[in-house]
């Protein structure tokens, strides 16, 4: 039982973690702490209280917890907003990089990315490549542009659904139903 214990925990903090750091304030980011703090509490209460719970009915517990929280709406609502405005950048910074032969050019391409990132509101999900490592060669440009497909796919697949989606459940079922 401390074994599945361990790993709810652990997708717990995944789950909740990306909305506690981009946390408008430090008030919001404690009160998502003490949030999850209750909702751990609880759910722990229920695995003792049921020893024989399935790692099954815990994930469902967490789920309904989740599902219920108010940091769970919020993230919920996060997604919605930031999925079709990530699927934008993907795309154009897809079409740049396609025609980047050169590091010099591939690096263009993240500066006009990183821009577009910001006036979409989305700069805080944007990381920069680590400019001592960064590579870029017909392997590397071949390799990136076939990720950059998959998540384009991927995201294309699972908008629909995430726009209906009410629950953090249906919107992880959304990822999942491909």
């Amino acid at each position: 039982m401390k074994k599945y214990l361990s790993k709810l925990i652990l997708i717990f903090i995944m789950l909740f973690g990306a909305t506690t750091i981009h946390a408008q304030n430090s008030a919001d980011e404690t009160q998502r702490m003490e949030e999850l703090g209750q909702m751990m509490g609880k759910m722990q209460e229920q695995i003792k209280a049921n020893p024989n719970m399935t790692p099954q009915e815990q994930k469902m517990l967490m789920m309904q917890m989740m599902n219920q929280s108010q940091t769970g709406q919020s993230m919920l609502q996060k997604q919605k907003e930031q999925m079709p405005k990530i699927l934008k950048l993907l795309k154009i910074n897809r079409a740049c990089l396609g025609k980047a032969d050169t590091k010099s050019d591939a690096k263009a391409c993240e500066k006009e990315s990183k821009k577009l990132a910001k006036k979409l509101g989305i700069e805080e999900d944007f990381h920069d490549e680590d400019e001592e490592n960064f590579v870029w060669n017909e392997n590397e440009k071949k390799q990136s542009l076939a990720d950059m497909d998959e998540g384009i796919k991927h995201i294309e697949h699972s908008l629909p659904c995430i726009k209906k989606a009410n629950t953090m459940s249906d919107m992880m079922q959304c990822s999942q139903s491909q």
